[in-house]
């Protein structure tokens, strides 16, 4: 999983500025911050519950769609 110069913004108040991140294959990420720092936008961005404003967020080497299948999974 990797988050690819990632913004999110709700109206004018931009939550996410640019993130940069990965996570490979076993490694395990804790996420720690203060309250608005974002921690809650990047899980809803990864469950597609969110769409980014800019960048990319990939998973398994393809960009995360919140496209779906005819069977519901995303694409």
């Amino acid at each position: 999983m990797r988050f690819d110069k990632v913004v999110k913004r709700f109206g004018d108040n931009t939550v996410l500025d640019h993130l940069d991140f990965s996570v490979r294959k076993g490694e395990h990420v804790t996420l720690i911050g203060p309250s608005g720092s974002g921690k809650t936008t990047i899980l809803r961005l990864l469950m597609t519950l969110e769409q980014v404003s800019e960048g990319v967020v990939w998973v398994d080497g393809e960009p995360l769609s919140h496209e779906r299948r005819p069977d519901g999974s995303l694409k």
